[in-house]
This record gives C-alpha cells, sequence and structure tokens, in this order.
C-alpha cells in the first residue's frame, strides 16, 4: 500500500480523465457519496501531480483513492472504500472486507473490465445510456396512480351501473343470496369470527341495495380524490376495501381475473404512494420505496409470464401453429425477462408491451385488463425519459428534474413485511400451478392460505 506525504483532508477518488467509461460510471459513484468524497482526473494539476508517489502505471492500470491519513488503494479496494465514506453505502464494503472470497471476486472483475474498457463501455450505453445516475420515479408514480384511480373510478361506475343485474337483490350474483348461503355454510361447520376473514366484505352490515349502491358511490368518490391527488395512501387503502368488499359479496366468472389484478395493483400501490396530506407537483414528493416499485414490476412480470405459460400447459406444450399466437405467446414467455434488465432493455420491453396490447385492446372482452396491463408497464419506465418525451411533445421544460425533497416515507419494515406476504403467496401459487402438493416450510404454508381469501397476491393462469 502506497503512502503519500501530503495526504488531502478527504477523501480522494483519482481516475482516468480520458476514459469515457471511467467517467460515466465517476458520476454514478459522485451521486452515491456526495460530499464525502472528492473526486480528480489524475490529469487534473490538483490530482496525480501532486501526490509523485504514485506511479503513472498505477493511474493507468486503475482508480486511486487517497486517503487523509495518505495511505492509498485502487482498483476494487477503491472503489468499496469510497462508497463506504457514505453510511448509507457501507453494505458493499462490508462485503469486501470481511470476504476474501468476495474481495477476490470483485478485484478480478474490476482487472477484466478494466483491460477491455471500450467494449464495457459499449455495454453500458447499451444497457444504461448515457447517464448511469440513479434513476428516479417520482414523475413515473404520479402517472401510475392517477391512471390507477382512473380505472378503479370505472370499475366502480361499472358496478354501480349493474347493480341491478348482478349484485343487486335481483341480480344474477346477489349479495344477499351470497351471504346467506356463506352463513348457512358457516354455520353448519361452527365458523365463529373467522368468516369475516374467510368471506372479506362489508356486506356483512348490510346487504340492500342502498348499502352497496353507497360502497360504489364511495368507491367512485375516492377514486376522483386519488386522481387529485388528496390523502392518496388513505385513498388506495380504502379502495382496495370496497372493492374487495363488493367482489367479495358478488363473485361471478365474468372480469374474475379483471378484478384480482385491480386488487393486487391496488393493494400494492399503497405502499408506493407519497404519505402526504394534498397535492403536490412529482418534483415535490418524496421518492418512492425502491421495493415497492419492483413489486408492481414483479407482478406485471408474474401477469404475463404466468399467463404464457398457462397457455402453453393447456395446449400440453405444443407450440402454436399461428404466427400472431406464437409471437403473443413469446411476448408472454420471453419479453417479460427484459423487465429484470437495466434501463434500456427495460424501456424497450414497455414499449413493445403497451404496443402489443393496444393492438388486442379492440378485441378484448374485458378492456380493462388490457388498460391495467400498459399502466403496470408506466413503473418499467423512469422521470428522465417521460421527462423527455414531454420536452419533444410540448416542447418545453416542466421543471419535473429537480431533486426531491425529504419527506415522510413508509418504514422499510412495512415494505419488506409486504415483499414476505408476497413471497409466501408465490411460493405457493407455484406449487398450485403445476399441480403439485405444496410442501413446508409449515409458516410459509400457513401464511399463503391466510391470504387467499384476501384476492390480493394471486396466481394469473388462464381458465382451462
Amino acid at each position: 500500500m502506497n503512502r503519500v506525504a501530503h495526504p488531502p483532508a478527504k477523501p480522494l477518488l483519482l481516475y482516468d480523465g480520458d476514459c469515457q467509461f471511467c467517467t460515466l460510471w465517476i458520476h454514478r459513484w459522485q451521486l452515491a457519496t456526495g460530499d464525502f468524497v472528492e473526486y480528480l482526473p489524475f490529469q487534473d494539476p490538483r490530482g496525480g501531480a501532486k501526490f509523485p508517489e504514485i506511479a503513472r502505471t498505477q493511474f493507468d492500470a486503475a482508480v486511486q483513492l487517497v486517503m487523509p491519513d495518505g495511505s492509498v488503494v485502487g482498483a476494487a479496494h477503491a472503489v468499496c472504500r469510497s462508497l463506504a465514506c457514505n453510511p448509507e453505502e457501507r453494505w458493499l464494503w462490508e462485503l469486501y472486507h470481511h470476504s476474501p472470497a468476495f474481495a477476490g471476486v470483485l478485484e478480478t472483475a474490476y482487472r477484466g473490465v478494466a483491460r477491455h474498457r471500450r467494449f464495457f463501455s459499449a455495454v453500458t450505453w447499451l444497457l444504461w445510456g448515457r447517464h448511469l445516475e440513479p434513476p428516479r420515479q417520482n414523475l413515473v408514480r404520479w402517472l401510475f396512480l392517477r391512471g390507477l384511480g382512473v380505472i378503479y373510478f370505472a370499475a366502480f361506475l361499472s358496478l354501480w351501473l349493474n347493480l341491478g343485474t348482478l349484485a343487486g337483490s335481483q341480480g344474477s350474483t346477489s349479495a344477499a343470496r351470497t351471504l346467506a348461503a356463506a352463513t348457512q355454510q358457516f354455520n353448519a361447520q361452527g365458523v365463529g369470527l373467522n368468516r369475516y376473514h374467510l368471506l372479506p366484505t362489508l356486506c356483512w352490515i348490510s346487504t340492500s341495495d342502498g348499502f352497496l349502491s353507497f360502497q360504489c358511490g364511495l368507491g367512485a368518490a375516492l377514486a376522483v380524490l386519488l386522481i387529485v391527488g388528496v390523502v392518496p395512501a388513505p385513498c388506495l387503502f380504502l379502495l382496495w376495501l370496497i372493492y374487495l368488499s363488493l367482489t367479495a359479496a358478488s363473485p361471478g366468472p365474468e372480469g374474475f381475473q379483471w378484478q384480482r389484478l385491480l386488487l393486487e395493483s391496488g393493494f400494492l400501490a399503497i405502499w408506493f404512494a407519497p404519505l402526504q396530506l394534498g397535492p403536490r407537483t412529482p418534483s415535490g414528493e418524496a421518492s418512492p420505496s425502491r421495493l415497492a416499485l419492483w413489486l408492481l414490476r414483479f407482478l406485471l412480470f408474474r401477469l404475463l409470464f404466468e399467463s404464457g405459460l398457462g397457455q402453453l400447459l393447456l395446449t400440453s406444450g405444443a407450440w402454436p401453429q399461428n404466427f400472431l399466437d406464437a409471437v403473443s405467446l413469446g411476448m408472454k414467455l420471453i419479453l417479460p425477462w427484459a423487465i429484470l434488465l437495466p434501463r434500456h432493455p427495460r424501456q424497450c420491453a414497455a414499449a413493445v408491451l403497451v404496443a402489443g396490447q393496444l393492438l388486442s385492446l379492440p378485441a378484448s372482452e374485458h378492456p380493462l385488463i388490457n388498460l391495467l396491463t400498459m399502466l403496470l408497464c408506466v413503473t418499467l419506465l423512469d422521470d428522465a425519459l417521460i421527462q423527455s418525451l414531454l420536452q419533444k411533445v410540448f416542447r418545453r421544460d416542466f421543471g419535473l428534474a429537480s431533486p426531491s425533497p425529504t419527506g415522510p416515507r413508509w418504514p422499510l419494515l412495512a415494505t419488506l413485511s409486504v415483499a414476505l406476504l408476497v413471497g409466501c403467496a408465490c411460493y405457493a401459487h407455484a406449487f398450485e400451478f403445476i399441480g403439485f402438493h405444496m410442501p413446508g416450510p409449515e409458516p410459509v404454508v400457513a401464511v399463503a392460505r391466510w391470504l387467499e381469501p384476501l384476492r390480493s397476491i394471486n396466481n394469473y393462469r388462464p381458465a382451462p
């Protein structure tokens, strides 16, 4: 380890300013470390020339981190140590410092990338573009929640207009008859208070047409509040609760998968929503939870992949002979994997998926499921892309790219708990999908079974 005679006042990372690949990634690290670390090209007079103890060959081979105590480290060690200067970014350094095997792999990878910078520069551009800064999703969330509000409004309005033929006292799936049959069954089985969990509906209070209309009207009003941006998180919880109540009390095959998709989207959106009282501009809201964002993306992945896999299983594994059907199946089985990739392929997948949904919309039996699928595709974008599109269309800057202020956010424990519920349910669905008995562990099985009546974490295999 080198040492310098005149160390800087704070950690200084020296890099090759003539290397485009280095410059791109240095900008990313600057955003991660903030003011904790200073960055300079070694060609700068304030950089390499001040530290004659560091040979030019060392600068050519790897970045060099000069610490205030005079010590110098390079390569992957320097990257991990510099990121650790920000207390919130210490996880990589902890792995490097405490795991020699991990450190060895990281150093080997660093040397490989350093020797082939031109190739990896092209790969970086292909996957991320010219900007490597962490993407922001404030505008994405703003659009997603407004779109979800519109879909909720349409769903409640549809239920309201069709009460007479569906859930109403004279309807084909009357809520009164549903609860009467459920009460008789629960009494015969000796089910007590657990009946309210097994059949989660507010219609236990009343099954009158007036109370059903009240729920529909309240749901439509809450959807308008969500569109406006008033108390979005509580609105989303109540929207989910009321829609669950109405669809549980009036089950029917028509739109069954659509209802479950809206329930799951609405449930996950609760944890994606900002914790605020009144409407704000996207740039004035606290940043959304990354975990909640990825739960919504994972929902889109499951919706597409499970639908395609179920379609394939229904045909006993036979690939469709019709070209359009083959394209449709390929979009469901292959394209969803791009959701898990970096920025560019993920955004390309979103464009293709939206185009496919638009083409299938005129022939769709339930167009709202196409609209909701397209809305979920919005979560694959980021604010920079949307801002760029708005500027090209309207030829003006909407000022949506300013840094987000700090503000109240969902605790990490809350979103982790939701992710755990999703994991338990998906574990159970995987075995149901292939028709095998689900083995333990028993706690996971118990959680998955408890979630079933809520119909808020689902599988999307098409009905035979």
